[in-house]
């Protein structure tokens, strides 16, 4: 059969498949016009990202440990520099010290006049000889004439004004650089006032070629532009690696001055007051005495070896991200052709499923347009079975048994592409329908239904099967009292039984061939069932039937 609700139907499925066509699975990635899934491109857009800014970072976090390395070493540095001008400084002192008190010592054992005069200067020439005291030994009195020399005898000469004049303390050196005279030498004097009272009491000094400190503070300070210095505590730079023209003394409140004074010894970064360059010092005492050890590393040094580093380190990474660029670049590229080859099997795919969508449905179409004929034939049929009844069809009946395919066919409609129909369902709403047990007559319909899945071949007889019986129950069995009606439905392999019973008077000694009667007994032939009766106190009907639906 065809007609207005079938061509319909055809519309609905060529709809159905343009829909399919036009719209891609929930499971597959929505693409755009390249092919590309939106999770793809965020992918290799984060890639291409990360190739530029995961270098940048690994350059910025190695460029600051690698300053901070720097730092520590240079600290380092200076400190172990510094200790060795240190001992440098110290032994020279310290060997000058010697010098004076070996030199003190002799006077006070020579002999008065001309001839415990020379022996001292012999003395003293001999011992400035043997401990290369550059500049000799001298005894030199308030007035700044010598009294005793290990250059002349008699000692003549005047040293002029001198700081050490003044500031010389018996048992304690003091150290001062000045241009000794008459030769105009640059040296480093150490000098201490004598312990002797008396007319020879002085000051007794010692000198040491500046030229020769320097050459000792420049083979330490070898690096560019590096400092290597000996200063005073009262901030007098008494002698530095690079020449100084001019003596220069130290504010107390610089941060060199300020780590002499606070004694911790810690690094500290300055710039020098002498040249402008900003080093990183370190500063140890000699000794006990006022002077100090200074060694200082330049921060420009440091910085060009960051530099030559970080070019290096910078150049490596840098290639190794553009590598990474152009293989995210590539392999995007790649996944973009790929992505729309399978972009056009996915169509070829999704166009054979819609096909085979579309002629699955018109399959359905055509059987459920053979079952619509094959119903209204059925309903047909009753309405003449009713029709041939003395005192005309009861409606009532033929709405309940019309309600019951309309129940199958709303199954099949919820069933979707499924062909079987749960009958326990389909059972269920036939006995709540008010059509069969009408509120006035007071019967109740209870259920006990096991699930079964049959074909709507065999549903459709037995649910009308399931209506004839609970209505010539609530006609025949019960009075205005009411009753209750137990509908079941079991399973047992291939087989189904449904029983109808109630506990109302019973079934008749004579049966009847009443209409209702005949529509049993042609629905249970129908499913190649078995129909039995139990009477005695109520009826019990019981169908057995076949699952397997019956061949046409």
């Amino acid at each position: 059969m065809g007609g207005p609700g079938a061509d319909r139907e055809k519309d609905a499925v060529t709809e159905a498949a343009r829909t399919l066509l036009a719209v891609a699975p929930p499971a597959v990635a929505v693409q755009d016009a390249a092919g590309l899934s939106a999770q793809v491109r965020r992918l290799l857009r984060a890639l291409r990202w990360g190739s530029v800014l995961v270098p940048l970072a690994l350059i910025g976090l190695f460029g600051a440990a690698s300053w901070e390395r720097l730092i520590a070493a240079a600290e380092d540095e200076a400190a172990r520099k510094a200790q060795l001008v240190r001992e440098y400084a110290q032994r020279t002192i310290e060997g000058h010290d010697i010098l004076l008190s070996a030199a003190e010592q002799a006077h006070r054992q020579a002999a008065d006049g001309p001839e415990g005069a020379l022996r001292l200067h012999r003395f003293l020439a001999e011992l400035s000889r043997r401990a290369n005291a550059d500049r000799g030994i001298g005894l030199v009195a308030p007035d700044g004439d010598f009294i005793h020399s290990s250059a002349t005898f008699p000692a003549q000469g005047n040293v002029g004004a001198r700081e050490y004049l003044e500031r010389a303390r018996p048992y304690a050196l003091f150290i001062d650089r000045l241009r000794l005279r008459p030769s105009e030498v640059d040296a480093l004097v150490i000098a201490r006032r004598s312990a002797d009272e008396g007319p020879e009491a002085g000051i007794w000094v010692s000198g040491v070629l500046v030229e020769t400190i320097d050459t000792f503070l420049r083979g330490i300070a070898s690096e560019n532009g590096d400092a290597a210095s000996i200063i005073r505590g009262d901030g007098k730079l008494l002698v530095r690696n690079f020449p100084m023209p001019e003596p220069v003394i130290l504010a107390p409140d610089t941060p060199g001055m300020r780590s002499i004074i606070d004694g911790d010894g810690a690094p500290y970064t300055t710039t020098a007051v002498s040249d402008g360059v900003r080093r990183i010092y370190v500063t140890r005492r000699v000794g006990a005495l006022p002077i100090f050890a200074n060694y200082g590393v330049a921060l420009g040094s440091l910085r060009a070896a960051w530099a030559r580093q970080m070019l290096f380190v910078g150049g490596l990474v840098g290639a190794i991200g553009a590598i990474g660029y152009g293989v995210v670049l590539y392999a995007g590229r790649a996944l973009t052709s790929e992505a729309a080859r399978s972009a056009l099997d996915f169509d070829r795919k999704l166009l054979e499923e819609a096909q085979k969508t579309a002629g699955v449905r018109e399959t359905m179409l055509h059987e459920l347009n053979h079952r619509i004929k094959n119903n209204l034939q059925m309903v047909q049929s009753l309405i003449r079975l009713q029709k041939s009844r003395e005192g005309g069809p009861d409606l009532d009946a033929i709405a309940a048994r019309v309600g019951a395919i309309a129940g199958i066919h709303d199954l099949l409609y919820r069933a979707g592409d499924a062909f079987g129909i749960d009958l326990a369902a389909l059972l269920s709403d036939v006995a709540r329908n008010p059509a069969l047990a009408p509120p006035e007559r007071n019967v109740r319909v209870e259920c006990a239904l096991e699930p079964v899945e049959v074909d709507a071949s065999l549903a459709t007889p037995i649910a009308l099967c399931a209506v004839e019986l609970i209505t010539n129950a609530v006609k025949h069995a019960y009075g205005p009292e009411g009753g209750v009606i137990r509908l079941g439905l079991t399973r047992d392999g291939a087989r189904a039984a449904l029983t109808v019973e109630d506990d109302g008077g019973g079934l008749p000694e004579a049966p009847t061939r009443r209409s209702g009667r005949r529509v049993i007994e042609a629905l249970v032939a129908q499913v190649q069932g078995t129909l039995t009766e139990e009477p005695g106190p109520g009826a019990r009907i019981r169908i057995d039937f076949p699952l397997a639906a019956p061949s046409a």
